[in-house]
């Protein structure tokens, strides 16, 4: 597992947070649903660009 670092606008970590709580979730997880929806899933056999070289 990779780890970065975000940068987040006051007002949007504000809004992430409330959600989370909403969601009874952490910040962190909450972070991770919203990226791993707005990513689609890889199909089988292919690499990170798509089977593109």
């Amino acid at each position: 597992m990779k780890q970065i670092t975000l940068r987040l606008p006051d007002d949007l970590h504000a809004r992430l947070k409330e959600l989370a709580q909403q969601e009874h979730r952490s910040l962190h997880a909450q972070v991770l649903h919203i990226v791993e929806q707005a990513v689609p899933p890889q199909p089988a056999g292919q690499g990170i660009l798509g089977g593109l070289r």
